[in-house]
């Protein structure tokens, strides 16, 4: 009897002690889960027209964000290759970050019936789920970005967006822990989603389970073998001049806002055998 309940008790407590996952992944139509198998990742960032802060600091923080989900050492090297005059969604090779000062522009980008969406990712995945490509655009007409530690001055903050975006980028879902980088909500002048959770390694451990292939450096090491040219691994289009400022953005708070992210899936055939989908959030006023 002291045998049978001390197994009992054991066996109580592996279930107890247990962390129980709220983590889920992006999945294709047919069921497949969406995840890189490019063990280098090149992307660039577009910061024509940003004003919210200076783009050295947009800069920084853009890298720093991708950091700190390598910093789990499970997926694809994400390396930052430079400014880029790309201000659209294409499915091109060039995985651009960018920003939207035009609120028509973005609707129509990212086919919006309105312009409450903070910022919209959208992958290009294959039938298999393999990712070939993203970007990832913000909608700079609606929203004042801010980069700073003083919790009085947070409007929108950039890292805490970004690093949530990068978690779809990546093969995330959302999950149900509130503490989560990709739980859903975000009050405004929130920072938490800067940091990881243990939720948040979790689920990009599991994803990315099976080891990356092996990382070959240079220019064309690791190239799309889906497109012509080597706009992924190599520095074509990248501009060298000072990127152009435009005029302020069009701000649209005007109340105490909670971000949700609403999981919309819009899938296109491109280029025959690619669907591009789209993942962004939306407001509840």
């Amino acid at each position: 009897m002291k045998r049978l309940l001390a197994f009992l008790l054991a066996l109580v407590a592996t279930f107890s002690g247990g962390v129980a996952t709220a983590y889920d992944v992006l999945t294709t139509s047919s069921g497949s889960e969406v995840r890189w198998y490019l063990p280098v990742v090149y992307y660039y960032i577009d910061p024509d027209g940003f004003e919210d802060f200076e783009i050295d600091e947009l800069i920084r923080v853009t890298n720093q964000c991708f950091e700190t989900w390598m910093s789990v050492h499970a997926g694809p090297e994400f390396v930052y290759a430079g400014t880029i005059d790309i201000k659209t969604p294409s499915d091109d090779c060039f995985n651009v970050i960018f920003f939207v000062q035009d609120p028509i522009d973005w609707m129509e980008m990212f086919h919006q019936e309105d312009g409450t969406a903070m910022a919209m990712t959208r992958t290009y995945v294959d039938p298999g789920g393999r990712v070939m490509g993203f970007d990832l655009g913000f909608n700079d007409a609606g929203y004042d970005f801010t980069n700073t530690d003083d919790m009085d001055a947070v409007v929108t903050d950039y890292a805490n967006t970004l690093t949530h975006e990068i978690g779809h980028v990546l093969g995330l879902d959302h999950s149900e822990d509130p503490d989560a980088v990709m739980y859903p909500t975000a009050p405004e002048g929130e920072i938490s989603k800067r940091t990881l959770s243990e939720d948040d390694r979790a689920g990009l451990r599991y994803l990315y389970r099976e080891p990356m292939p092996e990382v070959r450096y240079g220019c064309g090491a690791n190239p799309d073998p889906h497109c012509p040219d080597a706009g992924m691994s190599c520095d074509q289009g990248v501009r060298d001049s000072e990127p152009s400022r435009g005029t302020s953005s069009f701000l649209l708070w005007a109340l105490p806002v909670v971000l949700m992210r609403l999981r919309r899936t819009r899938c296109g055939e491109s280029r025959g055998w690619r669907k591009p989908c789209d993942v962004g959030p939306g407001l509840l006023r």
